[in-house]
C-alpha cells in the first residue's frame, strides 16, 4: 500500500511555484501561467524503496489568501518555501512564511495535546527552501551563499533550481544532499566538506554538520582537516621537483643518497630506488609501521640513524618489485632524501616549493591547534551512530609518519591541488609556468594493484589509478569489509574513463580525492571522523556519479548501512573467538612477576606492563611508556589479552583490528619464574613468529639478580620498592 503525502508550496506571487510543481509532476515547463488561487498535482514515486503518492498543493502568493494558505499548511506533511533569486523582496519574505508554518504546526500540537488525541499527520514537518529562476543569472539579486546561510539559520534544506531548464550538473549534485545526510547519519559523521572541479574550474562546494565537539561552529571550504595518506601525493611532487632540477633521478639508488641504508635481503639493499619506495613496490610490510603507530602514539620520531636500523628488520612479505604493498616507511625514507638534498626540513621544503607557489595557503605539515583556528576537531564514530570527540589531536609533526599522513588541508586548497595536477598532466602550459614538475611520471602506472584485473588497476607515485568501470576504494576501510569478488564495481554500465585517486584515513579524519584527466574534473571529500564504514569513500562515489550523470546510480545509503553492519559483526566475531578460547583459571605466577618494561630493539619500541594503580589486582599495558594504558586480562597459562569493544577502540583512536592474535600478549619466563620477554603476534602475515620484546627494567633486574646471589634478605625490600616506584 502506498503512503499518501502532501507537499505544500508557499511563496510570493510570481516566483514560479506552479512551474516547480508542473516540472516535477509532468516534466514540462509551464509558460505564461496565470496567478494561482490554489492548485494541486499528484504523482506516484518511490522513496527509500517504498511507494508513495505525492500531492503537491500550489498556494496563492497574494496576501488576501493568507487564511486559505493556513488551511493548506494544517494539512501539509512537508513544505517548500519558494523565492526567486531575481527578487530580493521575495527572499525577504521567507522568514514570514517559515514563521507561519511553524506557528500553525505549533497551534496544532497544542490542540492535539488538549484533546489528548494524536495527530493524523506529523506536526514537525520538514521544510525546504528553494531559490527559483536560476536560468536568469544576469538578473540575480540573491546569491547562493545568502540562500544557504538563511536555510541553515532556519534549520531547513536548501536548493536552487530553474523549472525552465533540465537539471544541470550543479542541480544533480545538490540533489544528492539527502543521500549525503543519510550516509552521515548512518556512519556517525559530525562534519563534512566537499568540493567538485569540472573542466578545470571550481564547480561546487558544500558543507554539512559541525566542525567542533560543541556543535556550534559550521565547517566551510576553508576548514582544515587531516588528509592522511593524500599527503603522499604532495611528497611525491616534492621529489618530482628535485628530479626536474637535476638533483635526483627516479632511478637513483637509495644507497647513493643514504649509504647507511641496509636490509637483511641484499638484493633489496643494492637495487632499491626512489621510484620503488614511493610506488609501494619495494615489498616491505607497511602494516607493522601502521600498527606500531596506532592511536595517540603516532607522533614518535626516530632519529635518522635509529630509523635506518629499523629498515634492516622491516619484514618483506613480497619479493622486490613483484607486487604492490602499502608501506608508509617508504615515504619516511623519501622525506629524509628530500631533507638531505634540499637542506631543508620537509615541511619547509613543501611550503616553499609546492604549497606557497600554488597559493595553497591553508595546507601545512605544521598545523596550529591553538586559539580559534578554522580547524575541524577529530572524532570517532560509535556503534550507535554518535560521534565521540577524540581526547587528543593527531599530530605527526616531527614523527616518522609526517611524510605519509601528516598534512592538513582544506577543500579550497585541494581543489587548487587537483586543478594544478590535472593541468600539469596535460602540458597545457609552458614549462616555466608549471609549479608541479614530473606530473606525467608521477601519475603513470608503476605497479599493478590487486591483480588479476582485465582493466587497469595500478599505483603511481602517491596516486592510485583505476579504469572505470572497475573496483576502487582499495586504499580505505571499505576494501577490508568485502572480498575482492564481492566489491561493488564502480561505473558499471557507463562510459569508460580513467580515475586517479587517493584516500586518507587516520585518527579522527577521513578523506578522498579523485581526478579525471579527460574532463579535467575532480572530487574532494573531507570529514572529521573515522566513520563506522568509510563514508568519505561512499560520498565521493556518489558525487562522481552525479558529476558524470551515471546511467545506473548505486544505492550508497544501503552500502553505508551494510558496511556498518559488517564492521560491527567483525568485532562481535573477534570477541566471540576470544571468549571461546579463554581458559578460566588463575595466572601461573603472581601478577607482579609480569610487571616491567619490554623493549624491541629492531623497531625501537617499548611495551610497559604495570599493576592497575586502582585495584593492584589487575595488569595494564601501554604501548610506549606514558601513553594510554589498557586492561591486560589473563587468557591462559602465560598469555594475556587486551581486546576492547568497538566503541572503546574508537574512543582510543586506534584502528579496527579484528585479528585475535593482535590482542594476545605471550610472556616467556626464566627458570626463576620471572618474565623474560613478551611475544606479540602483531601481524601474523608478515611476522609469523611475532615481535619479541625483551625485559629491560634494570631496577627490577637488580632485585632478581639478588635472588641468584642468595641475598634473600634484600628480596622483599628491593622488589616491592621497585614495583611501587
Amino acid at each position: 500500500m502506498a503512503d499518501n503525502l502532501t507537499l505544500v508550496v508557499v511563496g510570493d506571487e510570481g516566483v514560479g511555484k506552479s512551474a516547480l510543481a508542473v516540472r516535477f509532476c509532468l516534466d514540462q515547463f509551464a509558460e505564461g501561467f496565470e496567478p494561482t488561487l490554489d492548485d494541486s498535482y499528484r504523482t506516484r514515486m518511490v522513496v527509500d524503496n517504498r511507494p508513495c503518492i505525492l500531492e503537491i498543493i500550489d498556494t496563492a502568493g497574494r496576501g488576501e489568501y493568507a487564511a486559505l494558505r493556513e488551511d493548506y499548511i494544517r494539512d501539509g506533511d512537508a513544505f517548500i518555501i519558494a523565492y526567486s533569486v531575481t527578487s530580493r523582496e521575495s527572499f525577504s519574505h521567507v522568514r514570514t512564511y517559515h514563521g507561519d508554518i511553524k506557528q500553525v504546526k505549533k497551534d496544532m500540537e497544542v490542540e492535539h495535546t488538549l484533546k489528548l488525541s494524536p495527530s493524523k499527520r506529523p506536526i514537525r514537518s520538514p521544510i525546504i527552501l528553494v531559490g527559483t529562476k536560476t536560468d536568469v543569472q544576469a538578473h540575480r539579486e540573491v546569491s547562493y551563499k545568502e540562500g544557504r546561510m538563511l536555510s541553515k539559520s532556519l534549520g531547513c534544506w536548501f536548493y536552487e533550481t530553474s523549472p525552465k531548464s533540465t537539471p544541470s550538473t550543479i542541480d544533480r549534485l545538490r540533489q544528492l544532499s539527502r543521500s549525503i545526510d543519510q550516509i552521515c547519519k548512518i556512519s556517525g559523521v559530525p562534519g563534512l566538506s566537499i568540493g567538485v572541479l569540472d573542466d578545470g574550474e571550481n564547480l561546487w562546494t558544500e558543507n554539512f554538520g559541525f566542525r567542533d565537539k560543541s556543535r556550534t561552529s559550521l565547517p566551510d571550504a576553508n576548514t582544515q582537516y587531516g588528509i592522511g595518506h593524500i599527503t603522499m601525493s604532495m611528497v611525491a611532487a616534492g621529489v618530482g621537483k628535485l628530479v626536474d632540477d637535476g638533483k635526483l633521478q627516479w632511478t637513483t639508488l637509495l644507497r647513493e643518497i643514504i649509504p647507511e641504508i641496509v636490509h637483511a635481503h641484499a638484493k633489496w639493499t643494492y637495487t632499491s630506488t626512489i621510484a620503488d619506495i614511493i610506488a609501494h613496490r619495494c615489498g616491505l610490510d607497511g602494516e607493522i609501521a601502521t600498527l606500531l603507530a596506532d592511536g595517540e602514539i603516532g607522533n614518535i620520531q626516530l632519529p635518522l640513524e635509529a630509523f635506518l636500523k629499523t629498515v634492516d628488520r622491516i619484514p618483506r612479505p613480497l619479493p622486490h618489485r613483484e607486487g604492490w604493498l602499502m608501506c608508509p616507511w617508504g615515504y619516511t625514507i623519501a622525506a629524509h632524501i628530500i631533507e638531505l638534498i634540499s637542506q631543508q626540513p620537509l615541511h619547509e621544503y613543501l611550503q616553499d616549493q609546492v604549497f606557497q607557489p600554488l597559493g595553497m595557503t591553508a595546507t601545512t605539515l605544521r598545523p596550529s591547534f591553538e586559539g580559534d583556528n578554522n580547524i575541524a576537531e577529530p572524532h570517532a564514530s560509535l556503534s550507535n551512530g554518535e560521534a565521540c570527540p577524540l581526547k587528543f589531536q593527531p599530530r605527526f609533526s616531527f614523527s616518522s609518519f609526517e611524510a605519509s599522513r601528516g598534512a592538513y588541508s582544506t577543500v579550497n586548497d585541494l581543489l587548487v591541488w587537483a586543478k594544478e595536477t590535472l593541468a600539469a598532466s596535460q602540458n597545457t602550459r609552458t614549462p616555466s609556468n608549471i609549479v608541479l614538475k614530473q606530473i606525467r611520471q608521477i601519475l603513470s602506472n608503476h605497479i599493478a594493484m590487486e591483480n588479476p584485473s582485465l582493466l587497469e588497476r595500478s599505483y603511481g607515485f602517491g596516486w592510485a589509478r583505476a579504469q572505470l568501470p572497475g573496483i576502487v576504494g582499495l586504499l580505505g576501510g571499505n576494501s577490508s569489509l568485502w572480498e575482492m569478488s564481492e566489491q561493488p564495481v564502480f561505473g558499471a554500465g557507463n562510459q569508460s574513463r580513467l580515475m586517479i585517486y587517493h584516500q586518507g584515513g587516520g585518527p579522527g579524519y577521513s578523506s578522498f580525492l579523485a581526478l579525471f584527466p579527460e574532463t579535467q574534473s575532480a572530487v574532494v571529500v573531507l570529514m572529521n571522523t573515522i566513520a563506522t564504514s568509510d563514508a568519505a569513500d561512499w560520498i565521493a562515489r556518489l558525487l562522481i556519479e552525479g558529476l558524470f550523470d551515471f546511467a545506473k546510480p548505486t544505492d550508497y545509503v544501503r552500502l553505508a548501512e551494510e558496511g556498518k553492519i559488517r564492521t560491527l559483526e567483525r568485532f562481535a566475531t573477534l570477541h566471540g573467538r576470544l571468549t571461546e578460547e579463554r581458559i578460566q583459571r588463575a595466572p601461573l605466577l603472581p601478577l607482579e612477576c609480569y610487571v616491567g618494561k619490554y623493549n624491541n630493539e629492531d623497531h625501537k619500541y617499548m611495551l610497559e606492563v604495570t599493576l592497575n594503580p586502582e585495584s593492584q589486582s589487575d595488569l595494564m599495558i601501554s604501548f610506549r611508556p606514558g601513553s594510554q594504558s589498557y586492561p591486560l586480562r589473563h587468557y591462559h597459562d602465560h598469555v594475556f589479552e587486551w581486546s576492547m569493544s568497538f566503541d572503546e577502540t574508537r574512543k582510543s583512536g586506534r584502528y579496527d583490528i579484528v585479528d585475535p592474535s593482535y590482542y594476545r600478549i605471550r610472556f616467556e619466563t626464566y627458570p626463576d619464574n620471572r618474565a623474560s620477554r613478551i611475544i606479540w603476534n602483531i601481524h601474523d602475515a608478515s611476522v609469523p613468529d611475532g615481535l619479541t620484546f625483551e625485559w629491560k627494567d634494570e631496577c627490577l633486574a637488580d632485585a632478581w639478580r639478588a635472588v641468584h646471589a642468595g641475598m634473600n634478605h634484600l628480596i622483599q625490600n628491593i622488589v616491592w620498592d621497585s614495583l611501587l616506584t
